[in-house]
């Protein structure tokens, strides 16, 4: 597929579908903010109750782009993936298949995200599973609960984790998962991940629910697209293929921050639709010429180029162990280091080391 190349600024084909791919400092969010009030400008397909539907993937990315917006946000929905589809598929019509989903509706409350993973829940799961060997094992059976997510596996979606979780020369098997998503529709918990599962289902079995939701939006745009799941493209795609809305994805597989919760960056890289146009932005805005440069050695799927002439000193990047390069960095640049982990401990073992080290 031949791709257009576009500045941040450029306006593109209100009516085809597309994917946008742009490196850091490229404007994305920029772009998009000005697409969207292009479409509100220029399209004959929005009314008083026909909207663009804008997702990302944080609060932090709602909130930007609604303040971007200004007076045209309520004209557009912008939301998180899994609020839009609570909102326009699960809530609306998750009553279709609670019943035989095994989910107590009158339970419902929230869509929650809180485990359960109680000692008493985990003596439950184990006593309804006759998993003897795994009773001095709950942080086991805990650690395999926080980690499983929704996969598809021969012809079904199966709650289940990416390796698994030993226990001796036992695995947590299967069947402790399964009853554990029982265990906790049975009490109305839906999780985050069941938001996923229970859209696609009912955009599978009930078609004319794709069609309302393209009534409603004829345009869907989403945001950082690389931290999709496969489920979430799975939906998307069915959505596109029952109506006519115009799907958007824009995105940058290099900036892909979600893999801890399923999401495969790939799937930016492969997406596909029916006469979808791949367009690309090169420019870069926020870097200097030196780190432009240092990026473009390190990557090989984007070339960026430095919309201004700013230079500043080369880039230095650390190689090895995390606590070697820290102590690297600190040593040559002195002064105070702030670091960024995923993690409280990996923060913590950076700082208790250094403590240490200089004692």
């Amino acid at each position: 597929m031949a791709v257009k190349f576009i500045k941040s600024d450029d306006n593109i084909e209100i009516d085809k579908p597309f994917s946008v791919k742009a490196g850091p400092g490229a404007g994305k969010t920029y772009w998009l903010v000005q697409h969207v009030r292009n479409v509100l400008a220029n399209s004959k397909r929005l009314d008083h109750i026909r909207k663009i539907a804008c997702i990302t993937y944080t609060n932090v990315g709602v909130e930007t782009i609604q303040d971007r917006l200004s007076t045209s946000a309520d004209r557009v929905e912008v939301s998180t993936i899994h609020t839009f589809l609570y909102e326009n598929i699960v809530g609306p019509y998750l009553h279709f298949i609670a019943k035989e989903e095994g989910f107590a509706l009158t339970k419902l409350k929230v869509v929650d995200d809180t485990v359960l993973t109680g000692l008493g829940v985990i003596n439950e799961l184990i006593s309804k599973t006759r998993k003897g060997y795994l009773y001095n094992n709950e942080n086991k059976i805990r650690e395999a609960i926080l980690n499983a997510r929704w996969t598809w596996i021969s012809s079904d979606w199966v709650f289940r984790t990416k390796y698994p979780i030993r226990v001796g020369k036992y695995s947590v098997p299967q069947v402790i998962l399964n009853e554990y998503k029982k265990y906790a529709w049975e009490h109305g918990v839906m999780h985050y991940d069941d938001v996923l599962y229970f859209a696609n289902k009912l955009i599978l079995k009930y078609p004319f629910i794709a069609q309302v939701i393209g009534a409603k939006y004829p345009y869907i745009f989403l945001d950082e697209f690389q931290d999709s799941t496969p489920l979430q493209v799975e939906i998307l795609k069915k959505i596109a293929a029952s109506s006519n809305t115009i799907i958007g994805v824009i995105g940058d597989t290099a900036q892909a921050i979600y893999g801890f919760a399923g999401a495969d960056p790939q799937l930016f890289t492969g997406f596909s639709l029916p006469n979808m146009v791949s367009y690309e932005i090169q420019r870069n805005r926020r870097s200097s010429k030196e780190i432009i440069s240092f990026l473009n050695k390190i990557r090989t799927d984007l070339s960026q180029v430095p919309v201004e002439e700013r230079s500043t000193k080369k880039p230095i990047l650390y190689v090895g162990s995390n606590l070697n390069a820290y102590a690297a960095f600190k040593t040559d640049c002195g002064g105070e280091v702030t670091t960024l982990s995923y993690a409280n401990v990996t923060s913590n073992v950076f700082r208790m080391n250094w403590l240490w080290r200089v004692q």
